[in-house]
């Protein structure tokens, strides 16, 4: 950890931390790296001034936005195919 980051807890619903843990997988990236990409862009989009970075390429910074934007449906597999295809476009496309 770097000297300006600070370390912080958050508590996620297992559907949260399950599907957290697959977008990792799929990136071969840490689940806190996707939090801090999905962070950083949801603040950016706000327009609060986060700071600008080379890893703001990857689409992964709009999973903060669209988990507020889409709402959860309540059944964990739509929800995880709407982000997706928010993400990566429709399947097989």
């Amino acid at each position: 950890m770097g000297v300006s980051e600070m370390r912080t807890q958050i508590y996620l619903s297992r559907d949260q931390h399950s599907e957290l843990k697959r977008a990792a997988e799929r990136r071969s990236v840490s689940m806190a790296e996707v939090i801090r990409e999905a962070l950083a862009d949801y603040l950016d989009r706000q327009g609060t001034g986060a700071p600008q970075g080379s890893e703001r390429t990857d689409p992964a910074w709009a999973v903060a936005e669209l988990a507020e934007r889409i709402g959860g449906s309540g059944d964990p597999e739509a929800d995880a195919s709407r982000v997706d295809e928010e993400l990566y476009g429709p399947a097989g496309a």
